[in-house]
């Protein structure tokens, strides 16, 4: 019985590391390994197409592009959002901007039908259906041959349209993840920031191996007529909307270059909330489509294995490691392993229900572990039935 414990803690313990830890040090070493063969291909042999640069397109060859956004009760955001929009560096003429308004009780739609401009479509439905049904019905209107998908509380640095649309060059890219980056309103507490970096390093690297498989729904584009409409219920649509593209075989591209901007959630309770509904959703994603868990496409598999899965079920091996830990308190080594789980778990409850700050090195452990019970809890709520793609505001 204690050998089995053992071996299923070290397991448990040892893919939770894995995938925070050892995954992205060798995800860095094989982007280096990809990166120097496409320079030596490039520089021995002249094989242009083998090094990975970015396409350099002059503005009177930007492609038509429409610039799509659901909104739902977003009078705080709304016309700074739009102004946004409206100033960036892109050709007027080559420039839609689709607004949804998904059954709005304040001032979103008022406040819209305030701003002039040839550029801008207001779509105003009056029953709250969710925001995939919302980007579906946009997206039956938009006859430009790029779309790009944004949020209300998302602000585009002036060239970053430009920027996603550069690579369409090569009719093998079939969506463009652009740069979130996250201007800090709190006091620290949040500590998504940090987190976030390592996940854009991460994104970064797959995108040069070919095994990006979804985007940021704050700023992405995508060949329209890849667009695959949405299920009602579906919770996290930009992950669906360019994985669907990805597993067609199509290139999808990261540019760091192509930047937007958001305020980070005030406070590590408000970044629960929303982590609580994403969680549901990559539960949602991960049954529904358990083909991409194919070795068709061996890079794939291994990054959306090692980076999405394993991190998706974490939850689950943090319980059995406490669990098989329980079982192994004959041995000092594993006293001292439950203790600092009760460490770090008092913490998390402190830091929900007290607003504590964990101090210097404590700080990021827990902010990781409260995530993932943020995560367990949406778990739970894809179980009972209780995640669907409907609006829930939260802070961010």
């Amino acid at each position: 019985m204690s050998i089995m414990a053992e071996s299923i803690f070290w397991i448990a313990l040892f893919l939770i590391v894995y995938s925070y830890l050892l995954y992205p040090l060798l995800l860095l070493q094989l982007s280096a390994i990809s990166q120097l063969k496409r320079d030596i291909s490039y520089k021995l042999f002249a094989n242009s197409s083998g090094v990975d640069r970015r396409a350099n397109i002059q503005s009177q060859e930007l492609p038509p592009i429409t610039v799509v956004l659901s909104a739902y009760n977003e009078e705080k955001h709304i016309v700074a959002r739009i102004e946004n929009l409206l100033t960036l560096d892109y050709p007027a003429d080559q420039l839609k901007i689709f607004i949804g308004c998904d059954g709005c009780s304040d001032n979103t739609v008022s406040l819209i039908q305030g701003i002039h401009d040839s550029r801008m479509r207001l779509f105003d439905f009056t029953e709250n259906r969710g925001k995939t049904n919302v980007l579906n019905d946009l997206l039956e209107q938009v006859e430009t041959p790029l779309t790009v998908f944004t949020d209300a509380n998302t602000y585009f640095q002036k060239d970053a349209l430009i920027k996603l649309a550069r690579h369409f060059e090569n009719e093998e890219v079939g969506a463009v993840c652009g740069e979130l980056s996250f201007t800090p309103t709190s006091d620290g507490s949040n500590q998504d920031g940090l987190y976030w970096k390592l996940e854009k390093l991460l994104k970064f690297n797959e995108s040069r191996l070919g095994a990006l498989l979804g985007a940021n729904g704050a700023i992405y584009c995508i060949r329209t007529d890849l667009y695959q409409a949405l299920e009602p219920d579906c919770i996290i649509d930009d992950f669906m909307v360019v994985m669907h593209i990805s597993l067609k075989g199509l290139v999808v591209k990261y540019d760091s270059e192509a930047i937007a901007f958001e305020d980070e959630a005030p406070s590590a309770q408000d970044e629960y909330k929303r982590r609580v509904r994403i969680g549901a959703g990559n539960y949602q994603v991960f049954f529904r489509n358990l083909d991409a868990l194919s070795l068709h496409r061996p890079m794939l598999f291994f990054c959306y294995v090692s980076h999405k899965v394993l991190r998706w079920f974490a939850p689950h091996l943090l319980l059995i490691v406490l669990m098989a830990n329980i079982l192994l308190l004959d041995a000092p080594i594993y006293m001292i392993f439950l203790a600092a789980q009760c460490l770090l778990y008092a913490g998390v409850y402190f830091v929900h229900r007290k607003a504590w700050q964990p101090p210097g090195l404590l700080k990021l452990p827990v902010f990781l572990l409260y995530m993932n019970v943020a995560l367990g809890h949406g778990f739970l709520r894809y179980l009972g039935g209780n995640a669907a793609g409907a609006w829930e505001r939260t802070a961010r």
